[in-house]
C-alpha cells in the first residue's frame, strides 16, 4: 500500500521514517525543501508539490496530514 504524507515536521518525519522501516511506500511533501530532502534520505519518495504527490499515488489515494490546525483547510483545498 502507498500512503501520501503531508507535513514533515519533527513528528511527521519520524512517522514517515517508521512507516518506511515497516515496509510502506510513502510519498511525502512539505512546503519547505529541507524536510523533503530529509524524507528522501530515510527512503520516502518525495513530491515537489501537492499535485505531484497526488499524481504519484494510485486511486484510491490515501493522504495523511500532519500540519498545524491553522492550515488544514488550505491544504485540503489544495488536495
Amino acid at each position: 500500500m502507498t500512503l501520501g504524507y503531508i507535513g514533515l515536521g519533527k513528528m511527521g518525519l519520524a512517522q514517515v521514517e517508521r512507516l518506511v522501516e515497516k515496509g510502506w511506500r510513502v510519498v511525502a511533501w512539505n512546503r519547505s525543501a529541507p524536510p523533503r530532502e530529509a524524507a528522501r534520505k530515510v527512503g520516502a519518495e518525495v513530491g515537489d508539490t501537492v499535485k505531484d504527490l497526488c499524481q504519484k499515488l494510485k486511486v484510491p489515494r490515501f493522504v495523511w496530514l500532519m500540519v498545524p490546525h491553522a492550515v488544514v483547510g488550505e491544504v485540503l483545498a489544495e488536495l
